[in-house]
């Protein structure tokens, strides 16, 4: 069911300002990102002297963009789907704007704030704990269903991948370290601590080409997430143009179309509790009705009413979670579940999309951050997690680890954190040598991890409620 809030200013020229400021938030959010996750991919690189700084950054930036063009946008729009229908249908109210503005700001103070005392945390809980917080604020100001405003099935898997991938980082790291010094002759040994001299060349070349893996696969996984959240902003700012993929022709609107006007029935084969179980409610049987009547009426989304396209867009949205949602349970077979995943594909190839100028900006965002801010996470992962300084081969683990995982989140379309899986991993890369942590700043980063999600919940969600008195709330 869809909630709007209001009565507030309507979409107007303070909107309008204010989409702008959250645009050019995303903008140094993601700045942000390359402070810590790419800081964190290239740290091992830079800090073995494998590679100068400005080089690994440039090849970081590469690594990034090539991930995110080539990674799809599954893990582009999976945080920014867990926010309410409303909102992410497109903000053309005051009062969306100021929930946007919050969530942002939120996200950018934290990530500043860790940044500035050189704990590398997830930019992934930051989010999530954001999004999290102004669907709790959303709920509370329109009255909504606290169950199914915010995405919360999706929430939990999310926040599971995030929880599970710091112990694979640290565990995995631990065995390959140890199969690595156990089998590597000691002739070709690397060093044991980073200094003026760089490893031998084949370990060059290992962490050089880990590095720029650990990029793509942040390119693909990390750096999507800020693209989810500017074509958010650029959906309320110009729904005419980016409400919908552009690039799609009759025959994908038609299979949106047959999608829209299949899924009701197949849902209704999902047992219905009255008393709140799962079931297929009368608004989003409306919105499959004007979904399919929308869609069947025109050749291409061109074609589709500027003033029209944001109700459909929230139409297809609102039929697409509430099919997700019910299509888990045991009550539908293999095939029917197949068959739904089928139809939210076709309806999502129309809102889930990405204009490839918005992922180059993306990637130049990281890259810049990464230029301006590496040196306090590398010196991080690189000197303050062990007794002893990072070596070559403790890097290499770690980042081969983050590669392997981070790469198969992105098979499964799961968001994780690179810097939760390379410091981790280098973490259990050090124990594997036989080293100690510095317990002093291993328990400021495990502080930081633990209270991230609390933490940001509460500030967004106190953001979003002063954000919508102050804009007239």
């Amino acid at each position: 069911m869809q909630y709007r809030l209001g009565p507030m200013e309507s979409f107007a020229t303070l909107t309008l300002e204010i989409l702008v400021v959250c645009f050019l938030l995303v903008a140094f959010s993601e700045v942000i990102n390359g402070f810590h996750d790419t800081a964190t991919a290239v740290a091992t690189v830079i800090y073995t002297k494998s590679m100068p700084a400005l080089p690994a950054v440039f090849l970081a930036g590469v690594g990034n963009f090539l991930g995110v063009l080539l990674g799809g946008s599954a893990i582009a729009f999976a945080l920014v789907n867990l926010l309410p229908v409303g909102v992410v249908a497109g903000i053309d109210t005051t009062a969306e704007v100021a929930l946007l503005l919050a969530l942002l700001l939120a996200t950018v103070i934290w990530n500043f704030g860790t940044w500035f005392l050189g704990l590398p945390v997830s930019t992934s809980h930051t989010l999530i704990g954001s999004i999290i917080g102004v669907g709790i604020a959303h709920t509370v100001l329109t009255g909504a269903d606290f169950a199914n405003d915010v995405n919360w099935g999706k929430a939990a898997e999310v926040i599971a991948a995030l929880l599970l991938s710091p112990l694979l980082g640290g565990g995995l790291s631990m065995l390959l370290f140890t199969a690595a010094r156990r089998f590597l002759p000691d002739s070709s040994a690397p060093p044991a601590a980073a200094g003026a001299v760089p490893p031998p060349s084949w370990m060059r070349a290992l962490l050089i080409a880990s590095c720029a893996g650990v990029s793509f696969v942040h390119g693909s996984n990390d750096g999507q997430k800020s693209i989810g959240l500017l074509m958010l902003v650029l959906i309320g700012m110009f729904p005419a143009i980016f409400a919908f993929s552009p690039t799609l022709g009759h025959d994908a609107v038609q299979r949106a179309a047959l999608a829209a006007q299949r899924l009701p029935a197949a849902l209704e084969r999902v047992p219905h509790d009255d008393q709140g179980g799962r079931g297929l409610s009368e608004p989003t049987r409306a919105a499959a009705r004007q979904a399919a009547v929308e869609l069947s009426s025109v050749r291409t989304l061109a074609e589709v009413p500027a003033a029209k396209r944001l109700a459909l867009r929230a139409d297809i949205l609102e039929l697409k979670r509430e099919a997700g949602r019910l299509a888990q349970t045991d009550a539908l077979s293999t095939a029917q579940r197949a068959e739904i995943q089928a139809d939210r594909q076709a309806l999502g190839a129309l809102v889930d999309h990405a204009a490839t100028w918005v992922m180059f900006f993306s990637a130049v965002c990281l890259g810049l951050g990464t230029v301006i801010g590496w040196q306090r996470i590398v010196k991080t992962i690189g000197e303050r997690i062990g007794s002893t300084p990072l070596n070559p081969t403790q890097g290499a683990s770690a980042q081969l680890v983050a590669v392997g995982t981070i790469g198969l989140s992105d098979f499964a379309g799961v968001p994780v954190s690179t810097t939760h899986v390379l410091s981790s991993g280098v973490a259990g890369a050090m124990v594997a040598a036989g080293g100690s942590l510095q317990r002093d700043m291993v328990r400021n980063i495990l502080v930081a991890w633990v209270t991230t999600l609390p933490a940001t919940i509460l500030l967004a969600m106190t953001l979003g409620f002063l954000f919508h008195h102050l804009f007239g709330g």
